[in-house]
Order: structure tokens, then sequence, then C-alpha cells
């Protein structure tokens, strides 16, 4: 059997070698593509290529967050490089269970739901842990809602169908919009959201304003992004006690209540699965299994450097239209 492994990354060198190795496993290849990368994840590629990983690269400058799109053409790539199943994922979210005997046992016509286990660091995680799986080792006791991700069978895969997946990675759709049925397994995605105070300032000044720039993405999707750029808007003094919040309520209705009410309040909202109202729980220890270490060095971008280096590719796109706007005026 054939596993194929693509994921998308954007300045996750913390996590990024852990990710490779943890899927390097089981898959066939990995293809990665890294999106406007300004730390050293290129560099972590490159000596695992050398080590010997089945990894494939390319770089994505585009401003926006267009995972969707790109991560829908890496399927389809994969499909039609042979491989039997394809796993769509993040650079923070690792399968766990027995993966080739589980896909093994399946039909083949129908996609895998594979639910999110969110991932909670503690205070007193060892700080000088470069691994993540070994230093954030507890997990949300529930989900609420259950979020969760898909893996993808090749056979329901031929570009004339138009199938696709869509942003997250959470279904396979339809041309029309619907969904194509999934079935479930045991199988479970560990998913580390929130890993450190400059990791989670970089995910949400990069993520949430080139994600809200599309003007074609429903409003209300990665709601969980927005939630804390308003908590940063106001101060960046993030508490160890804040991460953990963070990751407690990432992504549940507790978190979406924290949002301004003329955002929580536009008619136009995309549907959400709220499941009720529920107060984040104490997490478990649940480590995901783990035998390798990290051996390359992890050279992470500062959040401010980021956050300029975001604003600027936006001034210059905007400038670039202005002056086509009034260059056609002129004409």
């Amino acid at each position: 059997m054939k596993i194929i492994t693509i994921c998308g990354a954007r300045n996750e060198a913390d996590i990024l070698e852990a990710c490779m190795r943890h899927y390097a496993l089981w898959s066939c290849k990995i293809i990665v593509v890294l999106h406007r990368c300004q730390d050293n994840s290129v560099e972590i590629i490159k000596n695992l290529q050398r080590e010997g990983l089945p990894i494939e690269y390319r770089t994505d400058e585009d401003l926006l967050h267009l995972q969707a799109e790109v991560m829908t053409e890496l399927m389809y790539k994969a499909a039609e490089e042979g491989a039997d199943w394809i796993m769509p994922v993040d650079a923070d979210e690792f399968v766990v269970g027995d993966v080739p005997d589980i896909l093994a046992q399946q039909s083949g016509v129908s996609p895998v739901r594979v639910p999110w286990r969110c991932y909670v660091p503690m205070p007193e995680d060892p700080s000088s842990e470069k691994n993540v799986l070994r230093r954030i080792t507890y997990r949300r006791v529930h989900e609420h809602p259950q979020w969760s991700k898909v893996i993808v069978p090749a056979a329901l895969l031929k570009r004339t169908t138009g199938r696709s997946l869509c942003g997250g990675n959470h279904l396979l759709m339809e041309p029309n919009g619907s969904w194509v049925q999934q079935c479930d397994t045991s199988l479970t995605m560990a998913h580390f959201p929130v890993r450190s105070k400059q990791q989670i300032q970089r995910k949400v000044y990069a993520g949430w304003l080139t994600y809200f720039a599309d003007a074609r993405k429903p409003h209300g999707n990665t709601f969980q992004w927005k939630a804390i750029f308003e908590e940063m808007k106001n101060s960046d003094a993030i508490t160890p006690e804040d991460l953990q919040r963070y990751a407690l309520e990432y992504s549940m209705k507790v978190q979406w209540n924290r949002l301004p009410s003329s955002y929580r309040e536009r008619g136009d909202a995309t549907w959400i699965p709220w499941d009720g109202d529920h107060t984040p729980e104490s997490p478990v220890q649940d480590p995901v299994p783990c035998n390798f270490d990290i051996r390359y060095p992890i050279r992470e971008v500062e959040p401010l450097a980021v956050l300029l280096e975001t604003a600027e590719a936006f001034s210059i796109a905007y400038g670039e239209s202005q002056l086509k706007k009034y260059s056609s005026a002129v004409e």
C-alpha cells in the first residue's frame, strides 16, 4: 500500500522536523509546501532529504493563504503518482494509530474521518525539550465541537470529477458544495496549535491577516485566529497560563464568544457545528508515541518580523493595484 502525505507549513521550524519524521514512518513520500517562510524551514527539509527521508518540497510566495487550492493540487499530484491513500495535514498535526493496518482494512471507496485531539501546553512543560511531542504531553479531555480531518483514497480522485479539499483539510468536497461521506476508524489526529508565545504570535500575525484578506473566504472561518488576534491587539504580554487557555479554548464556542459582537453577529457567518456551551476541562496526560530525537538546529523568526513583512507585502500589493487603476484611468 502506497501512502503519500501532503503538508503545508509557514514558519513552523519548531515542529517541522518532528512532523516529517512522524509521517516518514509509513509514507512512501511526503510533499511539503513552505508558504512564505522566514525561518530555517528550507534548511531543515534539506537536511532531512540528505538523511534519506522521502521528502519533496516547494515554496509558495503567494500573499494569501490559499490552503484549499494548494492542498487540492497536491492531492491530485499524489494520486497521479500512484498513491493508494493521500494524507493531507498541517505541520502541527500528527495522525495517531496503526495507520497502514487500519487503512489496509478500508474499502477504499470512502474518505476516512480523523478526529482532532487538541494538545495543551502546561506551565510546567520542560522548556529545554526541542521535541514538541515530548514537551507537550497533555490534551483536552473532550472536543466541543468535534473537529476532524480527512484521509483520502486515491480511487475517488479523477480530475474530471472536480472534487477538492476544503480549507483546513476537513472534508473532501463535490463540485456542487456537498461533501463526500466519510467512514470512522480508531485513528485520531493530535493537534498542537499552541506551543509557545512566539509561535502563536507568528501563527496569528501572518495567518489571520493573509486569511482575512481573501474576500472569497466565508465569514467566521478560522475564527480561532481572529479571537487570539483581538487579544494580541491589546497586549503582547502572553503568559504560560494564557498559552494554556488559548489551547483549551481553541476552536470552541467559548473562544467564539470572546470575539467582538460586531464580528459574531454578522448575518453571513459560516455555519459552525456547535454542540452546546462547554467550559474547558482540565487536560489529561496522553503523550503521542515518539521514537526519534530532533537532530537539526531550529532558527525561528521574530514575530514582529513576520508581522512587518506581512504588512509590507500587503502595502506593496495595494500600491501596485492602485497604480494599475490610475494607469487604466489615464489611458
